[in-house]
């Protein structure tokens, strides 16, 4: 599956609670600094440099302060105006998007926003087993010796649909939870690279 005809969604409407609440000089965690730019400018730069027919960045929670600290490049943003309705809410307005980019779109990745080390060997791993199993409707890595689901997660266009049945904070993963045979799960022997505190930051920062 070429690139040309993947949409990358980028969730970026959350509020970010559990990083605020022990961060309080650095409130708003997608612009937090890792190596002097924001977390958000970081996944942003990596999805520019795999080239998708289009980017498509969901906003909610701070989106005036963040669309005034980063460089964007040529993404389609989106307001998420009730935020509080949790993740899926957001994979629902992009899906909806890139519903209308054009027929010969196969895919939406699903990228978080607190991601800064989007893996473009990651992200080709899960667009070869696209290729290889026309079936699944989810290409789903699994992190660490816990083999736990995380993002990027490349959902077949076949499958947008079913966000209408989505909500709450975990977007698709009840869906495949409950429905494993939807999905293809690619193993990635490095832990989830999420930031959720500022904990979390400090690791990427030593790395």
């Amino acid at each position: 599956m070429q690139m040309a005809r993947v949409v990358v969604i980028v969730l970026a409407a959350g509020a970010g609670s559990r990083f605020a609440a022990d961060s309080p000089e650095a409130p708003i965690k997608l612009l937090a600094l890792l190596d002097g730019k924001p977390l958000l400018q970081h996944v942003l730069d990596r999805v520019a440099a795999l080239r998708p027919a289009r980017t498509i960045v969901v906003l909610g929670h701070h989106a005036e302060a963040i669309e005034h600290a980063i460089d964007w490049h040529d993404e389609q943003r989106l307001r998420n105006h009730e935020p509080d309705e949790g993740l899926s809410s957001s994979v629902w307005l992009g899906l909806e998007a890139a519903a209308r980019t054009g027929t010969d779109i196969e895919a939406a990745l699903i990228v978080l926003g607190d991601h800064p080390l989007l893996s473009a060997d990651l992200v080709a791993r899960l667009r070869e087993a696209a290729e290889t199993t026309a079936d699944a409707a989810f290409i789903v890595p699994r992190f660490g010796d816990s083999g736990a689901p995380g993002h990027p997660v490349l959902v077949r266009r076949s499958a947008w649909g079913l966000a209408s049945m989505l909500h709450g904070e975990r977007g698709f993963g009840p869906l495949v939870a409950s429905q494993p045979s939807l999905a293809v799960f690619i193993d990635v022997e490095c832990e989830d690279p999420d930031v959720d505190t500022p904990a979390d930051l400090e690791r990427l920062r030593v790395r």
